[in-house]
């Protein structure tokens, strides 16, 4: 995607001629996000680069991948897949006539890709609609008209030419019957690709736009309401004359388009500007802002098409699987997709997968990561996620991507990456072309600093159903847990050497019988499991060498608050302050003892600074830096005291006890406000943990769903009955809890143990309790009562390691499958079957 203007006026420079469609609702059958699945039924994660960008104009549009780069990505770089571009003008040169030499140099490079253990997805690409239109993808005879002369000028700008706009809407219609020779180029695709080893689906159409919709959606999201009404009220008076528009304000609109390429240096056709003016008078409705264009395009014609290639496909391939995209502009910078439900006529499950890109406003053109940012990938996420859940849909990132050079562009990544481990989806960067954005170093053979993010150890195949999984690559660690499915094969672990040059040590959670072996050809770990037992997890550890203490919370003694900064991305000169602890990314920290830095866990590049030797005084600041090799940065940590490394008399001191009380300097006196504990973990399993409680004793602990690994937080508004709802964040650390044993630990006939009491707000007085009301589903609201001491609830272990949180009435906590801005809400299932919770970060309170 690409960068548009804030304007008005530049939405005027971006749109197409309207073309009306009727809605149809097809039956949804079912829902769930689907697992992308192998030939044996393990559950893929899917991670690569998208083929080469050159491809676009290439001979044989090729990319410039050779067989030895494919290796190098496949056994260095650790990948197992890549988005193959593939383009409609060489595919279909002549109308009707498929160019079956260009399939032969498809199947001979996707060779490269069997030999290396790597998936392929086939992504039919286009940009700017095709050459004819001055973009890629579509053949001259799909076009209409050609590429008026254009010397400079952006993407947006390019769209927005009387080729693209026709050539576009000309399809989206299906003048001409033009979509059965789309669907026929795929068709032979499928045809030829049925049964290749290398090939795992195809990816329709690459970034698809209607520029009315386009313009609908860049209303909506940027224009004051003000303006929206004056475009409104000045469309509105179209009327039409012998199937033309007529409009009184068209030269107005004119000049304004005129006047703004002028202001920006670009020399526009005048054919661009009466396209544009045509486009927006065209349509009369006066709705332009309300989504409804974006609706009709996406819910209608572009759904349309999307099913009309899946049947045509199914033809001649049941097993591969079928991506679509939605409208690029609106999916791309975060905001849901009105794609309706689309129907797989395969024999057997659907697979059907969605496939969206993720490219925030502004990042694409090189611009700095921003906490605006941060919060678009959250939006992306939970927007995206939700159409593959209601739509029973596999879901892959197809693109997304950030400069090599751009301020924050490193930490931007790796969020990306906590982001898709967490809904365990796979992804496809953009690009492989050495330099620029790629990880791919220009000579070819080296590495630039986004691989730093790009490159992980992650499961390539897993012989089961994930439940979790997770790499700290600060740490050298790898978990994984998955639960049996009737899959076979090993379980594959994608292990790059540069993470494990040494020695390294694979463990389990149980004494069943299992096994490890490691291909050092392909880096590759497999483990076989115990089919006999239902729950697996299996860690990989570094061994040797110093290892740096793990991201965790870091808590005042004085109030059980946690080191925070303000904001919630890293930046030079952030102060210090004190935080209720919720569990956020951006209040974790780690101990580096080697440099002795505290680094923050939101982006590693910067430290807790207390400044020079001038600021170690009674009230000296504590701020956030850029890490480096300097005092300034230094701490020596003692027994939960950190001193300042010019002068360690002074140390680290929380000067308040309320939210956003600096955190600075004072001299050592042994308060409780100078001294600080990390957040705990616990490697016990959930019987030995349970089993040594005692009776009326506080334990602290954070609660995190097995699935998904979301943590339960309860909600920061307080409601009218003064209850503040439960939920499960999938995107945080959660908030700590209180459980007080009421009753000595219970061992049952199966091993279990289970122990009563009551759940509370580590730094509140709500407590958890159950609604009196059951739903029609037979489930009933969680929350926190801040009124009264809560419903008592039973913590009782399972065979998988985890534990169940049941309540009094024989009701078990559960998260909603329905994520919502990154969380689910928590609800007690009065059904038989609970799902399953993890205590963390347990400790005697």
């Amino acid at each position: 995607m690409k960068k548009f203007l804030p304007t008005l006026s530049c939405v005027t420079m971006l749109l197409l001629g309207y073309s009306g469609h009727a809605l149809s609702t097809p039956q949804v059958t079912g829902k769930g996000v689907l697992p992308i699945v192998d030939q044996q039924g393990r559950q893929l994660i899917l991670q690569g680069l998208n083929s080469g960008n050159v491809a676009k104009h290439s001979e044989m549009r090729r990319s410039w991948e050779t067989e030895t780069d494919v290796a190098y990505q496949a056994k260095t770089m650790g990948y197992n897949t890549a988005r193959y571009l593939i383009f409609w003008d060489l595919l279909m040169p002549q109308r009707g006539q498929i160019n079956q030499d260009y399939l032969d140099d498809i199947e001979a490079r996707l060779e490269w890709y069997t030999d290396n253990k790597m998936q392929v997805i086939l992504d039919m690409h286009q940009d700017v609609w095709g050459e004819n239109c001055g973009g890629n993808g579509a053949p001259g005879w799909a076009s209409i008209g050609s590429d008026d002369p254009l010397n400079e000028g952006p993407w947006w700008l390019k769209v927005a030419s009387p080729c693209a706009v026709d050539s576009a809407n000309n399809f989206f219609a299906n003048v001409g019957n033009i979509q059965d020779d789309f669907s026929l180029a795929w068709r032979a695709v499928a045809e030829r690709f049925a049964g290749h080893p290398a090939v795992i689906g195809y990816d329709l159409f690459n970034e698809p736009t209607r520029l009315d919709a386009i313009a609908d959606q860049l209303v909506y999201e940027m224009i004051e309401p003000s303006q929206k009404g004056l475009l409104n009220f000045a469309v509105i008076g179209t009327v039409w004359v012998d199937g033309h528009p007529y409009n009184m304000f068209t030269g107005l609109i004119r000049n304004i388009i005129r006047d703004l390429a002028a202001n920006m240096g670009f020399d526009v056709p005048e054919s661009y500007i009466d396209k544009v003016a045509h486009t927006l008078i065209a349509r009369n409705k006066g709705d332009w802002g309300n989504l409804n264009a974006v609706r009709e395009f996406e819910g209608g014609a572009l759904s349309d098409l999307y099913q009309k290639v899946i049947n045509r496909i199914r033809e001649v391939d049941n097993d591969h699987y079928i991506f679509v995209e939605p409208m690029s502009v609106s999916a791309n910078h975060g905001a849901p997709t009105a794609l309706r439900y689309l129907h797989d006529p395969r024999n057997g499950e659907r697979r059907l997968g969605y496939m969206p890109h993720l490219y925030p406003r502004d990042l694409h053109e090189g611009a700095s990561y921003r906490e605006s940012d941060f919060s678009r990938v959250n939006l992306w996420e939970t927007n995206q996620h939700n159409y593959a859940y209601n739509n029973n849909m596999a879901w892959l990132m197809g693109e997304f991507g950030h400069s090599n050079s751009a301020e924050g562009g490193l930490q931007y990544l790796k969020d990306v990456m906590l982001m898709a481990e967490r809904n365990k989806l796979g992804w496809a960067y953009w690009s492989s072309d050495p330099g620029g954005w790629s990880p791919i170093a220009p000579d070819k053979v080296s590495e630039l600093r986004n691989a730093q993010a790009l490159v992980n150890i992650y499961p390539r195949a897993v012989a089961g159903s994930i439940e979790n999984y997770d790499f700290d690559a600060m740490q050298n660690t790898f978990t994984l847990s998955y639960r049996n499915s009737g899959a076979t094969g090993t379980t594959e672990i994608a292990l790059p050497q540069r993470f494990y040059a040494g020695e390294f040590t694979v463990s389990s959670s149980t004494d069943s019988n299992w096994q490890y072996q490691l291909d050092s050809e392909h880096n590759i770990l497999h483990i076989s499991h115990d089919q006999d037992v239902d729950f697996h997890q299996f860690a990989i550890t570094a061994t040797g060498g110093d290892q740096p203490m793990p991201y965790r919370e870091l808590i005042s003694r004085n109030n059980g608050k946690c080191l925070d900064f303000s904001g919630t991305l890293p930046s030079a000169g952030k102060s210090a302050i004190l935080w209720q602890c919720e569990g956020k990314s951006w209040q974790r920290w780690t101990y580096d003892s080697k440099e002795q830095f505290l680094r923050s866990f939101q982006n590693p590049e910067y430290c807790l600074s207390h400044g020079g030797p001038e600021q170690a005084k009674d009230g000296g600041v504590v701020t956030l830096a850029l890490c480096s090799d300097s005092n300034d940065h230094r701490w020596h940590y003692n027994d939960g005291v950190f001193a300042n490394a010019h002068n360690p008399d002074y140390v680290l001191d929380a000067f308040g006890t309320d939210n956003n009380s600096t955190i600075g300097q004072w001299l050592y006196h042994g308060g409780k406000n100078q001294k600080w504990d990390w957040a705990q973990t616990t490697d016990l399993s959930m019987q030995t943990l349970l089993g040594g409680m005692k009776k009326d004793q506080r334990y602290f602990m954070k609660i995190s769903t097995r699935e998904h690994n979301c943590r339960l937080e309860w909600d920061g508004e307080l409601e009218s009955d003064n209850e503040r709802n439960a939920k499960f964040d999938c995107s945080s650390q959660g908030d700590g809890f209180v459980f007080t044993a009421a009753s000595e630990p219970q061992k049952h006939s199966d091993n279990s143990v289970s122990v009563a009491g009551y759940l509370s707000i580590a730094n509140g007085n709500c407590a958890l309790e159950w609604d009196a009301h059951l739903d029609n589903k037979n489930e009933r609201n969680s929350k926190f009562d801040c009124s009264t001491s809560g419903d008592q609830i039973t913590l009782t272990s399972t065979s998988g390691g985890s534990s169940l949180v049941v309540s009094a009435n024989q009701c078990g906590l559960e998260w909603d499958a329905k994520l919502k801005n990154g969380e689910r809400n928590a609800k007690f299932d009065c059904s038989p079957g609970f799902d399953e919770m993890q205590l963390e970060q347990f400790r005697v309170y």
